[in-house]
């Protein structure tokens, strides 16, 4: 019968075997040389010396105050700062949320787009009606001319934004029953 490998002693010894290997190699260890079998009980005693040698190291090492130890190194050590926080926190976000902000992503951007382009496309928004007991007249005013006539009274107002600016100018009773004036511009 053949001879049996080192690996197949070592296996056989650690017990990695399956149950048919495992009687294959005992019935070969039965009609090996006695160099085999002499070989698997150098592995036993070699064994034996490793538990007691692990025992004696086990049985030195003291475990007291472990805990406060590697509380006190994690303590002492060093805090990354925020910017490098913030820079691994954004790393793993995208590499590993790829599937998430990819659409979020597209979602703010289209967003953006459509609120660019909205008022451009919206034009000029009617004015309000007049509020009944309270009378009042529609002006307009364009950009055109850095200042113009708001108020058919003759006050001037300066106008700000681009295009077509339209408002209503309300005369209405104050507290005292005096008229006021008031001017509400639609932008």
């Amino acid at each position: 019968m053949a001879r049996v490998t080192q690996d197949e002693l070592t296996r056989y010894h650690d017990g990695e075997l399956s149950a048919s290997e495992r009687k294959r190699i005992e019935e070969a260890l039965r009609t090996s040389p006695a160099e085999d079998r002499a070989q698997l009980e150098k592995l036993d005693r070699l064994g034996d010396l490793l538990c007691i040698m692990h025992e004696e190291q086990v049985s030195q090492m003291s475990f007291d105050g472990f805990a406060d130890r590697v509380a006190e190194e994690i303590r002492a050590a060093e805090k990354p700062g925020l910017g490098e926080r913030l820079g691994v926190w954004f790393a793993e976000f995208f590499e590993h949320r790829r599937i998430v902000w990819i659409p979020a992503a597209s979602l703010v951007g289209a967003a953006a787009a459509v609120l660019l382009v909205l008022p451009l496309v919206r034009g000029p928004q009617p004015a309000a009606p007049i509020p009944q007991g309270v009378s009042g007249g529609i002006w307009a005013a364009s950009t055109d001319g850095a200042m113009a006539t708001a108020v058919p009274r003759g006050s001037e107002a300066i106008l700000a934004n681009r295009g077509q600016v339209t408002g209503w100018e309300f005369t209405v009773p104050n507290d005292r029953g005096e008229p006021m004036g008031v001017v509400w511009v639609n932008d």
